[in-house]
């Protein structure tokens, strides 16, 4: 089935809160993974050790973000399920 521009445009609009919602969701993940790898790493605490202190802060503070993310999932889906197609 070919579509004309504008619906496929249209289409990818409506669907753009959900991307948005799934890239940032992403990128929380690896960087709390990152930071969590890096809490326990003798070597980067020998390299650098302020940073290092900071890891285990930066992971409770990704896990929330991580939390309030899934909290904002079904609202998100719920206004895409709900638009008239």
């Amino acid at each position: 089935v070919v579509r004309p521009l504008p619906v496929v445009m249209e289409l990818a609009q409506d669907r753009l809160p959900l991307a948005r919602w799934y890239a940032t969701y992403k990128a929380d993940q690896a960087a709390l993974w990152l930071n969590e790898q890096l809490a326990v790493s003798r070597p980067f605490a020998a390299m650098a050790p302020a940073a290092a202190a900071a890891a285990p802060r930066e992971v409770v503070r990704l896990e929330r973000r991580l939390e309030v993310s899934r909290s904002t999932l079904w609202p998100t889906l719920r206004a895409l399920l709900l638009r008239p197609s």
